[in-house]
């Protein structure tokens, strides 16, 4: 079952309506939330869990961001050369 058929995008803690004061949030806060519109009782968050999903939310992200930079450059009709230097900005690269 993938997850839009589970309904999880609509809960999906990157996707709120006002990124600003998601930010503000602790992370266990966002994924508790998560848990309860799910119907996953609290306490199989623990600390190592929480962290776990704020890694792989992360992942997930930079993921998004670098495909976002293939697709601007591709969809642009640059250069090899360009979408290098995009990613090496992107990654923090010398």
């Amino acid at each position: 079952m993938t997850v839009e058929e589970r309904g999880l995008a609509a809960t999906d803690p990157t996707r709120a309506p006002d990124p600003a004061l998601q930010r503000q949030r602790h992370a266990s806060d966002r994924w508790r939330e998560v848990a309860r519109a799910e119907g996953i009782p609290e306490s199989a968050l623990s600390s190592g869990v929480v962290s776990l999903l704020d890694r792989q939310a992360a992942m997930i992200q930079r993921e998004e961001d670098a495909h976002r930079i293939l697709n601007r450059n591709v969809l642009a009709g640059g250069s090899l050369t360009e979408l290098c230097a995009d990613l090496i900005g992107f990654l923090g690269a010398p």
